[in-house]
């Protein structure tokens, strides 16, 4: 028993330490174009990146459904995949910075494509979503204090307010997508996708 739960503080002791390594990969990919991906989501130069966009997430989809319905054998834990692996996951989820990329749908895609079963997948994306919302959550305070990382009081109820509504939607879009996963439906979709994209485009001209 003593043994077991030796291996078990082991085995959650490496699942964080994935998780901050995906995480710093992230933040390593996206800090230095935070202005970059900030002026794509801005004016009318966004509608043309959101189509395109939209459409590398329908395609995203569209591989992971196949993926999913393909007979293949896979790992039900992040930490038996390598540490390459896991930059690769940070790496997409840093690349689905990009306005109109679903960061849970690249990820989740990625986790699949390198051998995660899907609720693992799903589970290893969810969680990898938390560290990143703490640091954004971070970086704003200390963007508002003018260089100083400051916590007003008058925002501290709006900001519970915010991480609440936030936790409970992620928890029900991650069932929502774990029902989709289990059925392999995401190309529906990712049909609704290309007609956003292809409205979306229409706007340009």
């Amino acid at each position: 028993m003593f043994l077991a739960r030796r291996e078990r503080i082991a085995f959650r002791g490496v699942y964080l330490v994935y998780l901050g390594l995906a995480t710093i990969t992230t933040l390593a990919l996206v800090y230095p174009l935070r202005h970059a991906l900030a002026a794509l989501a801005e004016g009318r130069a966004a509608l043309p990146v959101l189509a395109v966009t939209f459409s590398v997430t329908a395609v995203a989809l569209f591989a992971l459904d196949f993926l999913l319905g393909q007979a293949r054998a896979r790992v039900g834990e992040a930490t038996r995949l390598g540490w390459l692996a896991i930059v690769i996951i940070g790496l997409t989820q840093g690349i689905a910075a990009l306005p109109g990329i679903s960061r849970s749908g690249a990820t989740i895609f990625m986790g699949v494509l390198l051998g995660l079963k899907r609720e693992e997948a799903a589970r290893f994306s969810f969680l990898l979503f938390i560290p990143v919302v703490i640091l954004a959550m971070a970086y704003e305070l200390y963007q508002f204090g003018s260089g100083e990382l400051v916590f007003p009081r008058e925002l501290v109820g709006p900001l519970l307010v915010g991480c609440l509504a936030a936790l409970l939607s992620g928890l029900a879009a991650i069932h929502l997508l774990l029902m989709l996963l289990q059925r392999a439906r995401l190309r529906w979709f990712a049909v609704y996708l290309l007609l956003l994209a292809a409205f979306t485009l229409s706007q340009v001209f």
